[in-house]
C-alpha cells in the first residue's frame, strides 16, 4: 500500500485546530483536508496536498524509495472587506508563528485526534510562509478575497517497495 497522503492531510488539518486552540486566548478554527471550500464562518482553514509527490531511491538500499510529499495549508482569517482597517493583521502576527512552532514541534504528525505516527512517516516541517496574505477564493462567489496566511508542509516518507521481477 502507498504512503496514505489523505490521512496526512487529515493529521495537518487536525494539527491547525489544536494550534490555535492553544493559544492564551483560544481561538476555534475549522480546518478542512481539501482546497474547495469557503464558508461564511471565520476562520478556517484548507490542506491540499501539493504539486510535488517525487520518489527517490534512498540510500537505504534498492528496496526503498523515499518520497518527499508538499502540502499547502492556507488559513483563512477575514474577508477583506469585514471588520474596521488593520484588525485582522495583529491576529497573523500571534498565529503564524504559534502554527509553524506547534506544527515543528509534531513532525511525525502526532495530535490529540491521531495519537499514532502513520506508518513510513519519517518527518513533516512547515519550511515557508506566505506571511500575512490576501487570499482569492473564487469558488466562493465572485472572487472573494480574504485576509490569511500559507504554509508549506514538507512530509518524508520512507517506503519498502517489493520488487516484481517477472
Amino acid at each position: 500500500m502507498a504512503f496514505d497522503t489523505a490521512n496526512a492531510c487529515l493529521r495537518i488539518a487536525a494539527i491547525y485546530e489544536e494550534a490555535l486552540a492553544a493559544l492564551s486566548t483560544p481561538v476555534i478554527l475549522d480546518a478542512i483536508p481539501y482546497m474547495t471550500h469557503w464558508q461564511e464562518e471565520f476562520p478556517f482553514a484548507t490542506v491540499q496536498l501539493g504539486a510535488t509527490l517525487a520518489a527517490d531511491r534512498d540510500d537505504e538500499g534498492e528496496d526503498f524509495d523515499t518520497y518527499e510529499i508538499t502540502v499547502v495549508g492556507r488559513v483563512y482569517v477575514a474577508k477583506l472587506t469585514d471588520g474596521v482597517k488593520g484588525e485582522f493583521e495583529p491576529k497573523l502576527h500571534l498565529w503564524i508563528p504559534q502554527v509553524m512552532e506547534y506544527f515543528n514541534a509534531r513532525e511525525r504528525l502526532q495530535s490529540a485526534a491521531y495519537p499514532a505516527r502513520p506508518n513510513d512517516l519519517r518527518y513533516a516541517r512547515i519550511t515557508e510562509c506566505s506571511g500575512v496574505s490576501l487570499l482569492q477564493a473564487p469558488w466562493a462567489g465572485e472572487g472573494v478575497t480574504a485576509f490569511g496566511a500559507v504554509f508549506t508542509h514538507e512530509l518524508s516518507a520512507l517506503r519498502f517497495v517489493q520488487q516484481a521481477y517477472l
